[in-house]
C-alpha cells in the first residue's frame, strides 16, 4: 500500500457556509464533492465537541472477541455484485471495540444515498443476542472494498476502513500487517493521546469497468474535525491519493500526519524475551525510510518505556514497518 498524502490545516474564521446535512435512509437526486464535505468539517469545528453516543443496545456493545467474530457478513448481499462492477462493497457490524456509529452513503454523479444499518446483510451464527432488535440507526463500524487482486474471477479485499481513523489495504499477493491511521494526535507523550474517528464516509459508485475508486470522510474529534479524500487504485501496488483539510478546535502539541501502526512485542534482537515457545511475536519488526541519500533501517525495540525517535533523511520518498 502506498499512500501519498495531501493536507490543509486550518486555523479558521467561521463565515457562516452552507451546511451539507446528511440523509438518513433517503435517495436524493443530488450529489456531494470534496468541497461540501470540507464545508461540513468547518461547520462542525465551530461548535463545542460532541462525542457520537452509540445507538446499539447495550448487550451487543458488550460482546467479547470470541461472540463479535461469530458475526459475518452475508456473502449473497454484497452491494454493487449484480451490476457486474469490478469492486463490491461490505460493512463491519458495530460492537465489541467498534461502538462509534458510522453512517455510509453511496454516491453517484447524480444521487446520493444514506445505506442504514441491516441486519440481513450479516450472518449472526448461533448468536445469543437479537439482531433484530438493532435500530436501523445503528451505523456500523466500518468498510471494506473488494476487488480482483490476485485472480480475474475471484474478489480480494483490498481495502478496509474499521475504528477510528484507521485504515489499511493490499497489493497483489500482499497480506495484512501494519495499518495506516488518517490523523495521529498527541503520540508519545506524558498526556493521552486523541484518537479522531471517523463518523460518516460517502463512498462513490464506480463506473462499469473503472479501476478507482473515490471516499470522503468526516472526521471528528475533542481537537479537530476534517475532511479527507481517498482515491483508491488497487493493483500489484495499490495507491491511495489523500487529500486532506483539518480545522482545530484548539491547539494541540504534536500532530502526526500519514501515521502507521503496528505491533511488536519482541523479535530476534530482543534480549529480554518472555518464556515463549515462538521465536518472534509482531507484526512489523523495523521502520524502513527510503530517502534520496538512501534507505535507512530502524529495528523495533520493547523496553516497556515510552521513547520517540527521529530518523532524518534527505528528500523522503516513502518510509514503512
Amino acid at each position: 500500500m502506498t499512500v501519498r498524502p495531501s493536507i490543509i490545516v486550518l486555523y479558521a474564521l467561521w463565515l457562516g457556509f452552507a451546511w451539507i446535512g446528511s440523509l438518513h435512509g433517503q435517495y436524493a437526486k443530488k450529489s456531494t464533492t470534496f468541497s461540501q464535505i470540507v464545508e461540513e468539517a468547518e461547520k462542525l469545528s465551530s461548535k463545542p465537541y460532541r462525542p457520537t453516543k452509540p445507538r446499539l443496545q447495550e448487550e451487543f456493545l458488550e460482546l467479547d472477541y470470541d461472540a463479535y467474530r461469530k458475526i459475518h457478513w452475508n456473502p449473497k448481499r454484497s452491494l454493487w455484485a449484480e451490476d457486474d462492477l469490478n469492486f463490491r462493497l461490505e460493512f463491519f457490524h458495530p460492537g465489541y471495540l467498534f461502538k462509534t456509529p458510522v453512517q455510509i452513503n453511496e454516491f453517484t454523479e447524480s444521487h446520493i444515498q444514506n445505506i442504514p444499518f441491516t441486519p440481513e446483510f450479516f450472518l449472526y451464527g448461533d448468536l445469543e443476542q437479537n439482531p433484530r432488535r438493532i435500530s436501523k440507526r445503528a451505523g456500523y463500524a466500518g468498510f471494506r472494498l473488494l476487488f480482483p487482486l490476485n485472480e480475474a474471477d475471484k474478489f480480494d479485499e483490498v481495502l478496509s476502513f474499521l475504528g477510528a481513523s484507521y485504515f489499511r489495504a493490499l497489493g497483489s499477493g500482499q497480506r495484512y500487517g501494519k495499518s495506516a491511521r488518517a490523523l495521529a494526535l498527541n503520540t508519545g507523550l506524558p498526556v493521552p493521546e486523541e484518537f479522531p474517528e471517523f463518523t460518516e464516509f460517502w463512498i462513490g459508485k464506480p463506473d462499469y469497468e473503472a479501476t478507482q475508486v473515490k471516499v470522503f470522510g468526516l472526521m471528528d474529534s475533542p481537537s479537530v474535525a476534517g475532511a479527507f479524500q481517498f482515491d483508491i487504485q488497487p493493483g500489484k501496488e495499490t495507491i491511495i491519493d489523500v487529500e486532506s483539510v483539518l480545522f482545530f478546535r484548539n491547539a494541540v502539541e504534536w500532530t502526526g500526519l500519514a501515521p502507521l501502526t503496528s505491533m511488536y512485542w519482541y523479535g530476534e534482537n530482543y534480549l529480554g524475551r518472555p518464556a515463549d515457545f515462538r521465536p518472534e511475536v509482531h507484526d512489523s519488526d523495523g521502520l524502513l525510510v527510503q530517502a534520496e541519500d538512501g534507505w535507512h533501517w530502524r529495528p523495533l525495540v520493547n523496553n516497556g518505556q515510552m521513547r520517540r525517535f527521529t530518523l532524518g533523511g534527505q528528500g523522503i520518498k516513502g518510509f514503512g514497518l
